[in-house]
């Protein structure tokens, strides 16, 4: 998928870099735990015997706040810019 996006962004005038940052910043917090869109999902609310609606409505506060930590986290760093040099 992130050849996609980066053939998309490159097009708007976003590097490829910074495309990619910017994805792994939410992979695993807003990604991948409450995805319903990747097997590995399946596998891990069913391992765990909760239900998928009941798992999603716990875990998206605690997803967003972690992915806005991080931001603030990468923004501060210089990991992810707020501008384009």
């Amino acid at each position: 998928m992130l050849p996609v996006l980066i053939g998309i962004g490159e097009q708007f005038g976003v590097s490829g870099v910074d495309i990619a940052q910017a994805s792994i910043l939410g992979e695993e917090t807003v990604g991948f735990p409450i995805s319903p869109m990747t097997g590995s999902f399946y596998l891990l609310v069913g391992l765990a015997g909760v239900d998928i609606g009941r798992h999603i409505r716990h875990l998206i506060g605690w997803a967003w706040a972690a992915s806005l930590v991080m931001l603030a986290v990468a923004v501060l760093t210089g990991a992810v810019p707020l501008w384009a040099a």
